[in-house]
Order: C-alpha cells, then structure tokens, then sequence
C-alpha cells in the first residue's frame, strides 16, 4: 500500500495519529510508545483497498 493515508484511532474515536505513507516505503514504522495501554485500531487506505488493524499496546 505504497503511498497510502493512515491514521490510529483509539476506542473512543479519537485520531491520534495520521499521515501519508511515503510511495515506495514497503514498511511502516510508527512510534506509539507514547501512547497509554490501551487497544487501538489502524486504518490505513489507497483508491483501491482498506485495511483494518486492531492491536493492543501494552
């Protein structure tokens, strides 16, 4: 997904984090270690697919 919007939302509906992926980049490296324990839901998009993650930060 080279190039697609993300965003980390967490269970209140707040976005907490959002940007664009750099085209090429084949990983994705964000930093939540600021974020309190909780559980929390990645969104990332392009014009063609969405995918929806859900992950735990301990």
């Amino acid at each position: 997904m080279s190039g697609a919007k993300y965003r980390i939302i967490d269970m209140t509906g707040r976005v907490l984090m959002e940007g664009v992926s750099q085209s090429g980049q084949e990983i994705l490296e964000l930093d939540v270690r600021d974020f309190q324990a909780g559980i929390y839901i990645f969104e990332a998009f392009d014009t063609k697919r969405a995918l929806f993650k859900r992950f735990i930060k301990n």
